[in-house]
């Protein structure tokens, strides 16, 4: 019954130009880095050694130390872990609720349709970094609240690009046929549907994780993201300005590390848009 309109992932992914399979190996293998590499070194990112103080990178310690003494290598490591931890969990909350209210708005139309998107409308008119870091003061410094937090504003555009696709999809044959069939509104919706928009998830993933890094390294630059003894991509990279001119490889390692992750992943998300583009044209 169910005609596939969409561009399954298991059919993008070995389409990716060299260009995305770089960006891909890559990303797994900063990614994969980050998990593996401390245990073998067995130690830890809140290691602490006073006396050895601030050094500069060598053999022992490739990116040098903090001012506590602390390997900056590991804690770096550690920062991509927690960065890409905080993107992918607010991205899939940003990701449930667009895809949810994108779909019902597009799938009943009418009134219904037209006062949702008018509330999305409005949304976009809020100033959401300051709603984010509001909301982060009122009810505290959580870990957890920061991926609730995040991915609470970065639904919007989801919901929209959703939406449209949902009001293409329903005019199909098969969904008229499921109708006349005497399917319910939710089995159409949940199985003839959302299946159909994996492309569109694909694509909005990977070009919405490093908006999300992105939106967190600057709540942690203002001290309101991740919290010490813990410590992210953005977290480092406020240390490091702290001290940047008496020790610049406290800036430079974090940031160089922070710059190639954005880059690499618009790369992916940029091939992946390419080739859903082609397969729909």
């Amino acid at each position: 019954m169910r005609t596939n309109i969409s561009v399954k992932f298991h059919h993008i992914l070995p389409e990716l130009d060299k260009k995305g399979k770089w960006a891909l190996f890559l990303l797994l293998f900063i990614i994969l880095s980050s998990f593996i590499v401390p245990v073998f070194l067995n130690v830890t990112y809140d290691e602490q050694n006073l006396e050895l103080g601030a050094v500069k990178p060598s053999s022992k310690h490739w990116f040098g130390t903090d001012l506590l003494g602390r390997d900056l290598f590991i804690r770096t490591l550690y920062g991509i872990k927690i960065s890409f931890w905080v993107g992918l969990c607010a991205t899939a909350v940003a990701l449930l609720i667009g895809v949810s209210y994108g779909s019902i708005s597009g799938y009943i139309g009418g009134w219904v349709d037209t006062w949702m998107m008018y509330i999305v409308d409005i949304l976009y008119t809020m100033p959401f970094t300051m709603f984010v870091i509001i909301l982060m003061t009122f009810f505290g410094r959580n870990f957890y609240l920061l991926f609730i937090a995040i991915g609470a504003v970065e639904w919007l555009t989801m919901a929209r690009i959703v939406r449209g696709k949902v009001l293409s999809i329903k005019q199909q044959e098969y969904i008229y046929s499921a109708k006349a069939l005497g399917f319910s509104n939710t089995h159409i919706l949940f199985r003839h549907i959302i299946p159909n928009l994996l492309n569109i998830v694909v694509v909005y993933t990977t070009l919405t994780i490093p908006q999300v890094i992105l939106l967190e390294a600057f709540l942690s630059f203002l001290g309101l993201g991740v919290q010490p003894p813990m410590c992210s991509l953005g977290v480092l990279i406020r240390e490091g300005v702290e001290v940047m001119e008496e020790y610049p490889w406290l800036i430079i390692f974090p940031g160089a590390i922070f710059v190639l992750t954005l880059l690499l992943l618009n790369v992916l998300g940029d091939s992946f848009q390419e080739i859903s583009n082609e397969k729909i044209g």
